[in-house]
């Protein structure tokens, strides 16, 4: 294509500028371009290319335009980026599971030791009383004290906090080993209504927005049968459900909205989830299933949730788990689970 007959390259990119600009390059210096990248065609569509511009000379010499050759490499680059966030999911989890193991014992000594003092202060039974009594101390006197100055709710404080820690750490663990839960053969669309139910009553969405408020449109195209992990794929599709809930609640969505498709594909059960939240941009979107990333306020959000969904779908269930989303325009995330996993 020569930067004479422009329309050539306009009838194929939109971007035709850019394109246009590396011609010219050639056509100053002669020399041939190598180069991969994004380009957006005419339709919209966006492709990553591998491409290779040369110069073309007319009969005394003179470079008067070029020629590209472009191969479209966008399947493999996905491959490649698959495969490096596997191994950045594998080298991560190692790393969780030795730290976890680490936290495992003092964190129990912290629940176990917390349990204890509140029952030698606040439960009636003889050793507290025998020892009250000992040294002659009033021991309703001292838990108004301890209630007065909020040390009770200070230790409950305490517990609800190493309990969450504790969540934390066994969520770790998921990264470490293959699960030990039993695979059986389960109806998809149980599973996923087990999911629903237990999103309904799941205390922090409840606390925080009401589930039931949400619109739930169900297009199932058949129920096949799986070989899988039933707590496995509950605990992923409740973590979608959530995370779909959440930011439909800190966004204020009108009403709210979340289709659940089912279908089959070729040898695999597709899963869709699909909201009509504020979706996110494409930085995010990249690094929604890495471990500790999260867009929620410090405290309300550990950033596994995704990230242990994404093992159990990859590495115990050995299929895919991907994520479509555009800011302001919702959010879909694609599971595709093969037939006769693990058999």
């Amino acid at each position: 294509v020569g930067v004479k007959r422009p329309m050539l390259i306009d009838l194929v990119f939109a971007d035709y500028e850019d394109v246009r600009k590396i011609y010219l390059s050639i056509s100053k210096s002669g020399d041939a371009l190598i180069g991969e990248g994004w380009v957006t065609f005419l339709d919209g569509s966006k492709r990553y290319v591998w491409g290779k511009a040369s110069p073309l000379y007319d009969e005394n010499g003179e470079v008067f335009g070029a020629i590209e050759i472009l191969r479209d490499v966008t399947d493999s680059v996905h491959t490649r980026e698959a495969l490096i966030q596997t191994e950045k999911m594998i080298t991560v989890g190692g790393l969780a599971a030795g730290v976890a193991h680490e936290i495992n014992n003092p964190l129990g000594i912290i629940l176990q030791t917390n349990e204890n003092i509140r029952r030698r202060l606040f439960d009636d039974i003889s050793a507290n009383l025998d020892a009250a009594q000992q040294f002659s101390i009033n021991l309703d006197a001292v838990r108004e004290y301890l209630r007065s100055r909020s040390i009770n709710n200070y230790i409950a404080d305490i517990k609800i906090a190493g309990e969450r820690a504790s969540r934390i750490v066994k969520s770790m663990l998921q990264f470490s080993r293959k699960s030990e839960l039993k695979f059986e053969d389960n109806k998809i669309i149980q599973i996923i209504e087990n999911s629903i139910e237990f999103a309904s009553s799941d205390y922090d969405l409840k606390k925080d927005y009401d589930f039931r408020k949400i619109k739930i449109i169900k297009e199932y195209f058949c129920d096949s049968v799986l070989y899988c992990s039933v707590i496995e794929l509950e605990q992923v599709f409740l973590n979608i459900l959530k995370n779909s809930a959440q930011a439909m609640m800190l966004s204020a969505t009108e009403n709210p909205c979340i289709i659940i498709k089912v279908f089959e594909r070729d040898k695999f059960v597709v899963i869709e989830f699909i909201d009509n939240g504020p979706g996110m941009d494409k930085e995010t979107s990249k690094r929604i299933f890495e471990p500790f990333f999260t867009t929620k306020e410090v405290g309300t959000g550990t950033g596994l949730g995704l990230a242990v969904s994404y093992f159990i779908i990859v590495n115990n269930h050995k299929g895919s788990i991907e994520i479509d989303s555009e800011k302001g325009k919702g959010t879909r995330f694609i599971i595709s689970i093969p037939f006769q996993t693990n058999r």
